[in-house]
Protein backbone atom coordinates (compact mmCIF):
# COMPACT_ATOMS: atom_id res chain seq x y z
CA UNK A 1 0.00 0.00 0.00
CA UNK A 2 2.63 2.45 0.84
CA UNK A 3 4.37 1.72 -2.54
CA UNK A 4 0.94 2.62 -4.49
CA UNK A 5 -0.07 5.61 -2.40
CA UNK A 6 3.75 6.99 -2.31
CA UNK A 7 4.01 6.41 -6.45
CA UNK A 8 0.59 6.96 -7.99
CA UNK A 9 0.35 10.83 -9.21
CA UNK A 10 -2.66 12.02 -8.02
CA UNK A 11 -2.86 10.18 -4.83
CA UNK A 12 0.61 11.60 -3.75
CA UNK A 13 -0.57 15.15 -5.12
CA UNK A 14 -3.27 15.05 -2.87
CA UNK A 15 -2.29 14.11 0.47
CA UNK A 16 0.66 16.25 -0.19
CA UNK A 17 -1.10 19.53 -2.21
CA UNK A 18 -4.88 19.09 -1.14
CA UNK A 19 -5.26 17.58 1.76
CA UNK A 20 -4.71 19.23 5.21
CA UNK A 21 -4.53 16.99 8.12
CA UNK A 22 -5.20 19.56 10.70
CA UNK A 23 -8.44 20.36 8.78
CA UNK A 24 -9.76 16.83 9.56
CA UNK A 25 -8.73 15.70 12.96
CA UNK A 26 -11.37 14.74 15.49
CA UNK A 27 -10.59 14.70 19.45
CA UNK A 28 -11.73 12.48 21.68
CA UNK A 29 -13.06 15.94 23.24
CA UNK A 30 -15.33 16.28 20.25
CA UNK A 31 -17.71 13.06 20.74
CA UNK A 32 -19.24 13.92 23.76
CA UNK A 33 -19.54 10.56 25.35
CA UNK A 34 -20.86 9.37 22.01
CA UNK A 35 -19.76 5.24 22.09
CA UNK A 36 -16.68 4.93 19.52
CA UNK A 37 -14.94 1.90 17.67
CA UNK A 38 -11.59 2.53 16.56
CA UNK A 39 -9.83 -0.25 13.84
CA UNK A 40 -5.63 0.58 13.40
CA UNK A 41 -2.95 -1.67 12.11
CA UNK A 42 0.09 -1.54 13.49
CA UNK A 43 2.10 -1.86 10.44
CA UNK A 44 0.37 2.01 9.37
CA UNK A 45 2.92 3.78 7.32
CA UNK A 46 1.10 7.07 7.10
CA UNK A 47 -0.06 7.17 11.17
CA UNK A 48 1.99 7.29 14.37
CA UNK A 49 0.28 4.16 15.77
CA UNK A 50 2.08 4.54 18.86
CA UNK A 51 1.28 8.03 19.15
CA UNK A 52 -2.64 7.44 18.84
CA UNK A 53 -2.89 3.86 20.65
CA UNK A 54 -1.76 5.97 23.39
CA UNK A 55 -3.65 8.44 22.90
CA UNK A 56 -6.62 6.58 22.34
CA UNK A 57 -5.93 4.15 25.62
CA UNK A 58 -4.72 6.12 28.01
CA UNK A 59 -7.05 9.49 27.68
CA UNK A 60 -9.96 7.70 29.61
CA UNK A 61 -10.95 10.28 31.59
CA UNK A 62 -12.78 7.16 34.46
CA UNK A 63 -9.41 5.54 35.00
CA UNK A 64 -7.29 3.46 32.60
CA UNK A 65 -8.82 0.90 29.92
CA UNK A 66 -8.95 -2.38 29.76
CA UNK A 67 -6.50 -4.50 27.88
CA UNK A 68 -6.76 -7.53 25.96
CA UNK A 69 -4.94 -9.40 23.67
CA UNK A 70 -6.40 -11.81 20.73
CA UNK A 71 -3.04 -14.19 20.04
CA UNK A 72 -3.45 -15.82 16.90
CA UNK A 73 -0.78 -16.85 13.84
CA UNK A 74 -3.01 -15.17 11.42
CA UNK A 75 -4.19 -12.12 10.41
CA UNK A 76 -6.59 -11.43 13.38
CA UNK A 77 -4.22 -11.20 16.01
CA UNK A 78 -4.70 -7.95 17.73
CA UNK A 79 -5.05 -5.92 20.59
CA UNK A 80 -7.71 -4.55 22.22
CA UNK A 81 -8.55 -1.41 24.70
CA UNK A 82 -11.80 -0.60 25.95
CA UNK A 83 -12.66 2.52 28.14
CA UNK A 84 -15.78 4.48 28.80
CA UNK A 85 -15.56 6.17 25.25
CA UNK A 86 -13.94 4.21 22.98
CA UNK A 87 -13.14 0.58 21.71
CA UNK A 88 -9.88 0.10 19.59
CA UNK A 89 -8.61 -2.53 17.79
CA UNK A 90 -4.84 -2.65 16.78
CA UNK A 91 -4.14 -5.21 14.22
CA UNK A 92 -0.48 -6.54 15.00
CA UNK A 93 0.47 -7.26 11.38
CA UNK A 94 -1.74 -5.25 9.17
CA UNK A 95 -1.10 -1.74 8.04
CA UNK A 96 -3.21 1.06 7.14
CA UNK A 97 -6.86 0.08 6.66
CA UNK A 98 -5.40 -3.50 5.95
CA UNK A 99 -8.66 -5.07 7.67
CA UNK A 100 -10.39 -4.25 4.00
CA UNK A 101 -7.78 -6.68 2.29
CA UNK A 102 -8.15 -9.91 5.33
CA UNK A 103 -11.77 -11.26 5.49
CA UNK A 104 -11.15 -12.60 8.90
CA UNK A 105 -10.34 -9.66 9.76
CA UNK A 106 -13.24 -7.87 7.80
CA UNK A 107 -15.50 -10.35 9.19
CA UNK A 108 -14.52 -9.46 12.69
CA UNK A 109 -14.74 -5.79 12.01
CA UNK A 110 -18.26 -6.54 10.72
CA UNK A 111 -19.85 -8.38 13.55
CA UNK A 112 -18.58 -5.16 15.77
CA UNK A 113 -20.26 -3.01 13.84
CA UNK A 114 -23.76 -5.09 13.70
CA UNK A 115 -23.50 -5.45 17.46
CA UNK A 116 -22.81 -1.73 18.03
CA UNK A 117 -26.13 -1.19 16.03
CA UNK A 118 -28.08 -3.92 18.12
CA UNK A 119 -27.00 -1.31 20.87
CA UNK A 120 -23.88 -3.15 22.19
CA UNK A 121 -20.07 -1.45 21.94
Amino acid sequence: MHYFCSTDLMIAHTLARRFFWSQHILWLEDLDNIPTFVVIGEQDHIVDIAALWSYLTHSSPQGESVMETISSAGWDAREIAKSRRVETWKFNRLDHAGFFSRRICLEAVCAKIRSAAKGGL
